[in-house]
């Protein structure tokens, strides 16, 4: 059929007695003996959980705040973590009067995926005192999601 009966239908809402919008349709009826077309069967499975693995390169600093101790040297220790936990040092970089304290450190994270809370990492820079607590110097938290998000799609 070529020029199908095509319906208008208004919409009402109980709260109005004013049209709401209308509904444009047309009914198709087929002999039952007809074929059915094949649909695509679209793969709703949720995404399985894998593993990987941050791997962090720590360097060496710059501009990092002394802590005003007594000589005004700091002993300069970076803390890495991502979710609070499983928090890892590097060595301590000794007598740091510039803030550029130097490391040549490696961190290995594992993290699992598809997560529930965005991938933060976290640098903490920290002073190391050995008959006191250390003290906080300061902080960077990197954003990893989009990076992460790459990484899942590409499998790279």
């Amino acid at each position: 059929m070529e020029e199908k009966p095509i319906e208008y239908r208004q919409i009402y809402h109980e709260s109005t007695s004013l049209s709401q919008g209308v509904i444009t349709c047309w009914l198709e009826i087929e002999p039952s003996t007809k074929q059915a077309k094949k649909q695509k069967a679209w793969d709703i499975t949720p995404e399985p959980v894998k593993d990987y693995q941050i791997r962090l390169s720590v360097m060496d600093t710059k501009n990092v705040p002394t802590d005003g101790d007594f000589e005004n040297l700091s002993d300069v220790f970076i803390r890495s973590y991502v979710d609070d936990n499983d928090k890892k040092d590097t060595d301590t970089h000794f007598r740091c009067s510039d803030g550029a304290a130097s490391f040549n450190w490696r961190v290995l994270f594992n993290v699992q995926a598809p997560r529930k809370n965005p991938l933060m990492l976290v640098l903490q820079a920290w002073d190391f005192d050995l008959f006191k607590s250390n003290d906080y110097l300061c902080e960077w938290t990197l954003d990893l999601e989009e990076i992460f998000k790459n990484v899942r799609l590409t499998q790279q």
